[in-house]
C-alpha cells in the first residue's frame, strides 16, 4: 500500500531502572531505523534521576530524534505516558514497552493502518523472548501469555476489531486524547508492582464516548517481549493473576461491569478449551500438562480472589497530578464538563438544562445522563433543545452514583461539575466554580457552590430551608490539611463530626471535582444516592475522602444555583427521611472501612446524637413552633435505618460484583 503523505509518529517508551538498559539500546536502534523527519522518539524516565542523566546523551538531531525527559506527572506507567503524550505534537503515538523490540516493518504498518482515517487505535502483536530459552517452558499454559504482557490463544484475527490493544505494542491517534483525555493515573504498573489496565480503561472510555470508535489488530506491527527469569517461574504467574484481579476490579469502578466481557469470553472459550486439553493430555502421561492445567486454575481462583479484595475501600494517595486544560478558555480556567443526571420526570428538567446553555463560560460541555433511557421522557422533555455543546449520554443501570458514574467516564474536560434536575443554575456559575480550582497548582481538588431557595411560597418549601437547607453562607471558605491559611477565603469550620459527616462543606447539587480524583478513587460509591436503598449520601462521602486524602476543598458562595425544594409536606417527608438514611450509611460506609474508623465514629456518636435532638443544637435552632413533628421524626427514623440499609446494599452488591 503506497502511503502518499504519511502520518507523523511519536514513539514514547517508558522507563525506570538501569536494569533495562541494553534491552532498551536495541529497541532505541530499532526503532530509530524506521523514523522518519517528522518522527519522534520520546522517552520518558519514571521518576529516576540518575537514569534520567545517564540516557540524556542519547539524544540525536533529526531525522530520527530521541528525547529523554523525566516524568512530570505521578509516579508509574501512565503517568509517564501522559508526559509522553504531552511532549510532542505528532498525529499518531506509538506506545513500546522498554523491554520489547519492535521488529522490521513496525512503522510501515503503522503509517498504512493509520491512513485510514476512520482507524483510532492500533494493537500489534506481541511475542515472547523467553531469554535463555528458545522455548515456552512446559509448564506455563498458553492461555496466560497476557501474564507475561503476550499474546494468547483466542486473540482476534489480523484486522479484526478488539476492546483494546496491549500495552507493550500499540498506536493511538493523537485526537482519542484529545477527546476524551489521558490515560487514568492511579492504575497501571508502577516499578515491578505487577498491575496493569490503563490501556484497557482508556480504550472503553473512548468507545463510550465515541461510538463508532475502530480500534483494530494489526499483526505486522509485532515485537519481540522480554520474559525475564524472574517472570519465568510459578509464583509470578498467581501473584500476577491476583494483581490483574485488582485491577480488573479498579477497571469496573471505573466503567462498570460490561469492561469484563472480553475476561469472560476468555474464560469460557479459550482458557476452558485449554483445561480439556491438558486433562486430556494428563491422562495420556504427560506429567507437564498437569502442571499447567493446575496453574491455569490457581491463576484464575487468584484472578478472582483479587478481583474481590480489590473492592474494599482504600484511603490515602497522593494528590493527582492533573493540569488543567489550556486551550480555548478564558483566564487560563479549566474547561469544564457539567453532569446532570435525570429519569426524565423532573418538571424542571428542561429549565435546568437550559440554565446551563446559558452559561457565560463557552468552553463548556454539558452531559445529561439519562439514568431511565427505556421511557424516553429525557429525550422528549429536551426535544428542540438544540446546543452542540449538549450530549444526552445512557445509564440504564439505576442510581444516581451510576449515573454520576457514567458522566465522569464520558466527560472530556479534566474539571467534572454536577448539579440536579430541580435545581437552575445562574450564568456565572460555571465560570465561578471551575475559577476555584486555580492557580493549577493548588491541592484543592473539589469546590462547592451556594444553593439558595427557587421559591418559599409553601409552608413545606420554608420548614425545608429552616430544618435542613442547602445554603452554607456567604463567606469564603477552604479546608486543607491542619490550618493553612488562605488569603481569598476563611478556614472552614470544624464542628465535633469533622469531617465524618461532612455535611458543613457543600451539597451534591453544586460540586465540582478534578476528574482525575474522581477516577483514582473509584467514583460515587454505587451504596449510596438516590436510586439505591440508601437513598442519598453519596456527596458527602465523596467529601470526606477528599480531607481525609489530604486534599483541599473549597467552597465559594457565588457560585449559586437555585434549588425547587419540595412543596407539600408529603414529598418533603420522603425526602428527609432519605437525607437521614443518607448520612448514615454515608457515615456507616467510612465506619467500616477499618477497626481505626469503626472506633473514631463509636467516640462521637453521643456528640452526634445530642446535635439531632437537642432543640438548641445548630442543626434544631432555626425551627420555628410551627416546624412539623413528622419531619423530625421522619428525618431520625431515616438515622437508625441507615446503616441497616447501607449493610443490605453492600451485600447485594458484592453479590452481584462490582459493590463499593
Amino acid at each position: 500500500m503506497n502511503v502518499r503523505n504519511p502520518v507523523s509518529l511519536g514513539v514514547v517508551v517508558c522507563t525506570y531502572t538501569q536494569r533495562r538498559e541494553t534491552g532498551l539500546r536495541r529497541l532505541v536502534d530499532a526503532v530509530r531505523a524506521e523514523l522518519g523527519p517528522a518522527d519522534r522518539l520520546h522517552i520518558v524516565v519514571d521518576h529516576n534521576p540518575t537514569l534520567a542523566a545517564r540516557l540524556s546523551t542519547w539524544g540525536r538531531p533529526a531525522p530520527g530524534a530521541v528525547t529523554v525527559l523525566g516524568n512530570t506527572h505521578a509516579p508509574g506507567l501512565s503517568g509517564a505516558r501522559n508526559t509522553g503524550v504531552e511532549a510532542g505534537t505528532e498525529e499518531v503515538l506509538v506506545f513500546f514497552d522498554d523491554d520489547a523490540v519492535p521488529r522490521p516493518g513496525w512503522a510501515t504498518a503503522v503509517r498504512e493502518r493509520f491512513s485510514q482515517p476512520d482507524t483510532d487505535m492500533v494493537g500489534g502483536a506481541v511475542d515472547a523472548d523467553w531469554a535463555d530459552r528458545t522455548t515456552t517452558p512446559p509448564w506455563f499454559p498458553p492461555e496466560y501469555g497476557w501474564v507475561v504482557g503476550c499474546d494468547y490463544p483466542g486473540l482476534p484475527d489480523d484486522g479484526a476489531r478488539i476492546r483494546n490493544p496491549i500495552g507493550a505494542c500499540m498506536a493511538v491517534r493523537r485526537r482519542v486524547f484529545d477527546q476524551v483525555g489521558l490515560f487514568t493515573e492511579g492504575i497501571g504498573r508502577r516499578g515491578e508492582h505487577p498491575v496493569g489496565c490503563e490501556e484497557t480503561e482508556l480504550a472503553i472510555r473512548f468507545a463510550a464516548a465515541r461510538p463508532e470508535a475502530r480500534i483494530v489488530r494489526d499483526t505486522r506491527l509485532r515485537v519481540d517481549h522480554l520474559v525475564p527469569p524472574a517472570r519465568q517461574r510459578p509464583t509470578y504467574l498467581v501473584r500476577r493473576c491476583f494483581h490483574e484481579g485488582r485491577s480488573k476490579a479498579q477497571l469496573v469502578r471505573l466503567v462498570g461491569r460490561s469492561a469484563l466481557s472480553a475476561e469472560r469470553a476468555h474464560v469460557a472459550g479459550s482458557l476452558t478449551r485449554g483445561w480439556r486439553r491438558d486433562a486430556l493430555r494428563f491422562l495420556r502421561g504427560e506429567r507437564a500438562a498437569g502442571a499447567r492445567l493446575g496453574l491455569s486454575m490457581a491463576g484464575l481462583a487468584c484472578a478472582g480472589l483479587g478481583y474481590l479484595t480489590g473492592f474494599t475501600p482504600r484511603r490515602g494517595g497522593s494528590a493527582p497530578q492533573v493540569r488543567p486544560e489550556t486551550g480555548g478558555t478564558p483566564g487560563g480556567l479549566p474547561a469544564v464538563s457539567i453532569v446532570l443526571c435525570t429519569l426524565g420526570t423532573s418538571p424542571h428538567l428542561r429549565d435546568s438544562v437550559e440554565a446551563l446553555t446559558a452559561q457565560d463560560l463557552p468552553d463548556i460541555e454539558i452531559l445529561v445522563v439519562d439514568n431511565d433511557p427505556r421511557s424516553g421522557a429525557t429525550r422528549r422533555v429536551l426535544a428542540g433543545l438544540h446546543d452542540e455543546r449538549l450530549r444526552i449520554v445512557e445509564e440504564p443501570r439505576r442510581g444516581l452514583s451510576q449515573a454520576r458514574n457514567r458522566g465522569v467516564r464520558a466527560a472530556r474536560a479534566q474539571v467534572v461539575a454536577f448539579t440536579d434536575d430541580d435545581a437552575i443554575a445562574a450564568p456565572t456559575w460555571a465560570r465561578v466554580l471551575t475559577g476555584g480550582f486555580a492557580p493549577p497548582d493548588d491541592d484543592v481538588v473539589c469546590v462547592t457552590g451556594r444553593v439558595l431557595a427557587a421559591a418559599t411560597d409553601t409552608d413545606p418549601q420554608r420548614w425545608f430551608e429552616a430544618g435542613a437547607g442547602f445554603d452554607k453562607g456567604a463567606q469564603p471558605l477552604v479546608w486543607r490539611p491542619g490550618h493553612e491559611p488562605d488569603p481569598g477565603a476563611d478556614a472552614g469550620p470544624r464542628g465535633p463530626l469533622y469531617p465524618y459527616a461532612a455535611g458543613e462543606f457543600g451539597s451534591g447539587n453544586n460540586m465540582a471535582f478534578l476528574r482525575s480524583f474522581l477516577l483514582r478513587t473509584g467514583g460515587f460509591a454505587a451504596t449510596l444516592g438516590a436510586g439505591a436503598p440508601t437513598r442519598g449520601g453519596e456527596d458527602l462521602d465523596m467529601f470526606r475522602r477528599v480531607v481525609l486524602a489530604g486534599h483541599g476543598l473549597r467552597y465559594e458562595p457565588t457560585a449559586v444555583v437555585h434549588h425547587h425544594h419540595r412543596p407539600t409536606l408529603t414529598a418533603l417527608r420522603t425526602q428527609m427521611y432519605g437525607y437521614g438514611t443518607g448520612m448514615a450509611a454515608s457515615v456507616t460506609r467510612y465506619a467500616l472501612s477499618s477497626p481505626a474508623a469503626f472506633t473514631r465514629i463509636v467516640r462521637r456518636l453521643p456528640t452526634a446524637a445530642a446535635m439531632l435532638l437537642s432543640p438548641t443544637s445548630r442543626k434544631n435552632s432555626r425551627k420555628d413552633p410551627g416546624y412539623p413533628r413528622a419531619l423530625d421524626r421522619a428525618e431520625r427514623l431515616g438515622y437508625l435505618t441507615g446503616p441497616v440499609l447501607f449493610v443490605a446494599a453492600a451485600a447485594r452488591d458484592a453479590l452481584v460484583g462490582g459493590g463499593r
